[in-house]
């Protein structure tokens, strides 16, 4: 019956549930709660274009923050820039966060893509990046971008918002 049943389907039909079947498996998860207490931020009006693949910082998006309480606990960042990836595939903006200098990727998700291909200039775009376990005590965040295909890519009007206890 199965049979009859894919064979009613068609090539086309048959080609997708084929497909379907081997793709990977969903990406990983995390949940958690905290309860941020406090609140820092930084803005600025400076603009930086880049077509490096390197990591390069975003001017003006360094932050320094107790994280208070007895035990680790998440911090979330806000991020909202204008940004403008003009081009075809080659106009991709990825940012990374660093806490206290570290560039493990310890925080979800892991080098976000920000903006690609966009046309429009000065479209703002914003995202949250969560470290889901952080000590008390003094700390500092620092966002840095750049041109993960090599593309001019520009950030203008950047502001970094951090929540934490």
């Amino acid at each position: 019956m199965l049979r009859k049943m894919l064979q009613g389907l068609g090539f086309l039909s048959l080609a997708m549930l084929a497909g379907a079947a081997i793709m990977s498996p969903a990406a990983a998860k995390i949940t958690g709660k905290c309860t941020p207490a406090r609140i820092d931020f930084v803005a600025s009006d400076k603009a930086s274009a880049t077509s490096s693949s390197s990591l390069l910082p975003v001017p003006d998006m360094f932050l320094s923050f107790t994280q208070g309480g007895n035990a680790a606990s998440c911090i979330m960042l806000q991020f909202q820039a204008q940004a403008h990836a003009p081009g075809t595939s080659a106009s991709l903006i990825s940012l990374d966060a660093r806490l206290d200098g570290d560039d493990t990727d310890n925080y979800f998700p892991p080098q976000p893509q920000f903006a690609a291909n966009d046309e429009t200039f000065g479209v703002i775009r914003s995202m949250t990046i969560v470290f889901p376990s952080v000590a008390p005590g003094q700390h500092t965040i620092r966002m840095f971008f750049r041109s993960a295909n090599g593309g001019v890519v520009e950030l203008s009007n950047p502001s970094l918002i951090v929540n934490h206890n």
